[in-house]
């Protein structure tokens, strides 16, 4: 007989390993089994650089996914009071990141290129009106 293949649901996206962990064993508790992934180079740049700016995604089976969202947005002051809350706890720090992350790299590419057509424009002037 051949087993069904188990499909997995993204429960949340946390910020580091350590609140990975914290959510992984609070679900290992109740035997819910955990899948982690890191989005795009998510694993190079933690070994790089020892943060990842894509966080940490955590899946569980769709069938314990209501489980694990009961679980998580239990009555304990230190976690999510709602369900939407618990699979957004920690994106919009995340997001600021990566927003920032976005804007130095656009920053870097970008000024040296505009720069670069204005002094292009200005000496083409110059020359135009044989002033150079």
């Amino acid at each position: 007989m051949e087993k069904k293949p188990v499909e997995w649901k993204r429960l949340l996206n946390v910020h580091d390993n350590d609140q990975s962990q914290v959510i992984e064993s609070l679900l290992a508790s109740e035997n819910i089994p955990v899948l982690r992934k890191e989005q795009g180079t998510g694993n190079y740049l933690r070994i790089y650089m020892g943060s990842s700016l894509t966080g940490v995604d955590i899946y569980v089976p769709d069938s314990c996914y209501q489980q694990a969202l009961e679980l998580l947005t239990g009555d304990d002051e230190y976690l999510p009071s709602s369900a939407s809350e618990a699979i957004d706890v920690y994106q919009p720090d995340f997001i600021k990141r990566k927003k920032t992350a976005r804007m130095i790299i656009a920053i870097t590419i970008i000024a040296p290129v505009i720069i670069g057509l204005i002094y292009i424009i200005v000496s083409n002037l110059l020359n135009l009106f044989h002033l150079l």
